[in-house]
């Protein structure tokens, strides 16, 4: 999509309408609009479906994704939504991330408080944060708060994935140059550049990286199946 000679990047933006009677303008109202790329763009891997995965929805899923599903359901790592569905093309919320962050860290759910703001008793979520929180794992917004419920971006998801992988193999983000086709998030370029070199990243098939795009329950497990592989 373009505005003039520019590219629009993909994320969030705002689309201002205005009515104009001839000589000055009426009414002006703006909407919030999400650029987002098509899902089906990821280049998954052509390995051979090992038949793992039971879930009905997986059926038509690519083999490396049930692949994934069905072996980090096994560890215990992955849930489905109900006893025979995975939903593959729902969104991971920050909630789930932290819990299986713990699990696949092998951490065990703490009551000991993270500080942050909007993370209670009440969240299904709580020991699972507090002990993602305490293990440097994720983190809150400058604000404080956890917004457990929102969808996870690629940004947030690569980010986490590779704080992981530093704090296990130690040292900085390795030297390498990226060359997707978007404009990268700056406070994230050195994980990317992490994740980029231990190969944690799904990538796509159009050459983007587009971190503001939400990840689904498919495309996380096969991530986090690659950052298993890596740390187990």
């Amino acid at each position: 999509l373009n505005a003039g000679n520019d590219l629009i990047p993909y994320g969030w933006h705002t689309l201002t309408c205005e009515i104009y009677d001839g000589t000055k303008i009426t009414q002006s109202k703006d909407y919030w609009i999400a650029l987002t790329p098509k899902e089906e763009n990821y280049a998954y891997s052509s390995e051979e479906d090992d038949n793992t995965c039971a879930y009905k929805d997986m059926a038509d899923k690519p083999s490396e994704m049930r692949n994934a599903v069905g072996f980090l359901t096994a560890k215990g790592v992955l849930n489905g939504t109900d006893g025979v569905n995975f939903s593959p093309d729902s969104k991971v919320s920050r909630a789930e991330m932290a819990a299986i962050l713990t699990r696949v860290y092998g951490e065990e759910e703490s009551d000991k408080p993270s500080g942050l703001t909007d993370v209670t008793k009440d969240n299904w979520y709580y020991g699972a944060v507090n002990a993602a929180v305490s293990e440097g794992l994720i983190t809150g917004y400058d604000d404080m708060t956890f917004r457990g419920g929102n969808a996870i971006t690629r940004d947030e998801f690569i980010t986490i994935t590779a704080k992981i992988i530093l704090k296990e193999k130690g040292g900085k983000a390795p030297d390498i140059t990226l060359d997707y086709g978007d404009e990268l998030s700056g406070w994230a370029y050195d994980y990317i550049k992490t994740a980029k070199y231990y190969n944690l990243i799904l990538e796509r098939s159009d050459g983007i990286f587009c971190g503001s795009s939400e990840v689904t329950r498919g495309d996380a497990a096969i991530m986090v199946k690659r950052l298993y592989d890596l740390i187990k």
